[in-house]
């Protein structure tokens, strides 16, 4: 028996399934199955009832989850002793796109001190990098991690992490003739004078782009590589931007109206295949999908 075994079973109790669980650990579905089966055998007694309405703890494994539950704490206590001990403190380093450093990352920033206060022996660093500076800091080793958008075209070398997904919205000024539209179609927008304080070349941005393109219609944008100077010509009504609002701009002097039939943009967690995660980088992980999802 291991104790990722025990962790398995603790999870899928506590989250209630199998793909809530297998979700929260940061495995396939089928990976903690069989992980399952094969604790099953071992023990020569069934833990979890499967059946079309979903999963059912037996007796005995009720008991298990109340054992493991017990001997993952005094784990966790060793752990944290010997730690303390030996002061053998390390430090998570997440990468980030400069345009995010207004909005996204200090709501990160909150609860990550909540982490470090918890976990006392790992430090998180925030580290703003380019978007396209973020895999070659990821695979150099200055950054453990990179939070961006999602990608069509995989890095073989890199795993990613879905964590939340966010529709660009049409940001306005409070007097603009939209600004009390609860949402707009792209043909009413396309002819604005449309702003961002992303560049060109950005993933999100090219996203939005290429979404455009595929329903007829070409955006042009003007560039300004300071968010305050386009959110206050947005407010000032002197033109508009498409941005997926909670990760770059969530100023109260903008409206933010829903596009009909959207693009949605997926963010998540890049981080490098060979090295994997550990446990409190997995937890960290967990907390940031959570924050995001609130």
């Amino acid at each position: 028996m291991k104790l990722s075994q025990m962790k398995y079973i603790v999870a899928i109790h506590k989250y209630g399934g199998m793909n809530r669980a297998a979700e929260k650990l940061f495995i396939a579905q089928p990976t903690l199955s069989v992980s399952v089966k094969e604790l099953e055998k071992e023990l020569g007694i069934c833990l979890i009832e499967r059946n079309t309405g979903g999963i059912k703890f037996t007796e005995a494994g009720e008991q298990f989850v109340e054992e493991a539950e017990k001997i993952l704490g005094m784990v966790d206590r060793l752990t944290g002793r010997m730690r303390s001990m030996s002061d053998n403190r390390y430090e998570i380093r997440i990468g980030f796109s400069p345009a995010m450093s207004k909005q996204i990352v200090p709501l990160l920033m909150i609860h990550v001190e909540k982490f470090m206060k918890k976990h006392s022996n790992v430090d998180v660093t925030m580290v703003e990098c380019d978007y396209n500076k973020q895999f070659e800091a990821l695979k150099s080793g200055k950054t453990t991690m990179a939070f961006g958008k999602g990608m069509k075209k995989k890095e073989p070398e890199l795993a990613y992490i879905p964590l939340m997904t966010e529709s660009a919205k049409l940001c306005v000024g409070p007097m603009h003739l939209l600004a009390d539209r609860k949402t707009v179609a792209l043909e009413e927008i396309v002819n604005e004078n449309i702003l961002t304080f992303l560049k060109p070349d950005s993933k999100t941005n090219m996203a939005i782009y290429d979404w455009a393109n595929q329903k007829g219609y070409k955006i042009k944008s003007k560039y300004y590589s300071q968010s305050s100077v386009v959110e206050e010509l947005i407010r000032l009504g002197m033109g508009v931007a498409l941005l997926p609002h909670r990760i770059y701009c969530n100023n109260p002097g903008i409206r933010y109206i829903e596009i009909e039939d959207p693009i949605m943009l997926e963010y998540g967690m890049f981080y490098v295949k060979r090295k994997g995660l550990n446990e409190e980088e997995r937890t960290l992980i967990s907390l940031i999908r959570d924050i995001l999802n609130e």
